[in-house]
């Protein structure tokens, strides 16, 4: 059968976060190679993301005029960033190319300003223009899900205004009631607003839906840390790295949680390991993460 139906119905509401992709020309495979990027988009892992940008490379040098392949191609590469799996300087310029090609390509395109928005925001840290370019692709496409979460995370819980953060992202949980991140990100905004008993209910219902969803674990890790329960922070953090081994913000977080509470021998040694991780980078980078180059 099509490599896209069986994709769409791995993806299930996941697909309808965003819109149909807009190809230049009738290309099937670069259509299939977008579906599937997308998917290992959500999977927010190391591999996922890397494979991601691959999907959607070839299918640009399939279809160059594709803004929905370009804005694809912005959002795994700001994802890469973001969640620490390679030295920011290594594709900041190219997110941001690509998010700036896929609006070029199509100024209407809501998926395109969500990724340009949200490149601004986590990478230039330009709140302002991040905000205008979220409220337009809401105004193009109340319905794309991704512009309320990002809009959610990226600019309205940076700056503080918490109450509308969660009111976007409820909106979000509404038209995705399947994404896990999504779902993870809502209980993270209530843990900015303590109130801990709404935000520990979200992560479990997240880990029901999908058990091997590492963010909801390091989650509920930071909200047992918080309590001085460093006993569970500790086995979540570690079933978080347990999931997404050598991942450098669960890493940090089971290093803090240790030295928090007194194991400084353990939390040395993790710091240690964060240490050799930071100065092998650059061989990471011509390695594992090879096929992010452009």
């Amino acid at each position: 059968k099509d490599i896209a139906a069986r994709i769409l119905r791995k993806l299930g509401k996941e697909s309808s976060a965003h819109a149909e992709p807009v190809l230049s020309s009738s290309n099937r495979e670069a259509h299939n190679l977008y579906l599937r990027g997308r998917f290992h988009c959500s999977q927010r892992s190391e591999k996922g993301l890397a494979r991601a940008v691959r999907c959607f490379e070839t299918a640009i040098a399939l279809d160059a005029l594709s803004s929905s392949l370009h804005s694809g191609l912005a959002d795994a590469c700001t994802l890469i960033i973001d969640y620490g799996f390679a030295d920011p300087l290594s594709l900041r310029d190219k997110a941001l190319a690509a998010a700036r090609r896929a609006v070029e390509l199509d100024s209407n395109s809501a998926e395109a300003h969500a990724s340009l928005a949200h490149t601004l925001a986590t990478q230039e840290w330009n709140c302002t223009k991040a905000e205008e370019g979220f409220q337009r692709a809401i105004a193009l496409s109340p319905g794309n899900a991704v512009a309320h979460h990002w809009y959610a995370t990226a600019c309205l819980a940076p700056l503080d205004r918490l109450d509308e953060a969660v009111n976007e992202m409820q909106t979000a949980r509404k038209l995705d009631p399947v994404s896990s991140i999504i779902a993870k990100d809502l209980a993270q905004l209530f843990f900015y607003q303590r109130r801990t008993d709404a935000a520990i209910e979200r992560c479990e219902e997240t880990l029901e839906q999908d058990p091997h969803f590492y963010g909801a674990h390091w989650l509920l890790g930071l909200i047992h840390e918080q309590c001085r329960d460093y006993d569970t922070s500790e086995a979540c953090f570690r079933k978080a790295i347990e999931l997404t081994p050598g991942t450098p913000r669960m890493l940090s977080a089971l290093g803090r949680t240790m030295a928090l509470a007194g194991k400084k021998k353990q939390a040395y040694q993790v710091l240690a390991e964060l240490s050799a991780m930071a100065r092998a980078l650059p061989a990471l980078m011509c390695g594992r993460m090879a096929p992010v180059a452009m």
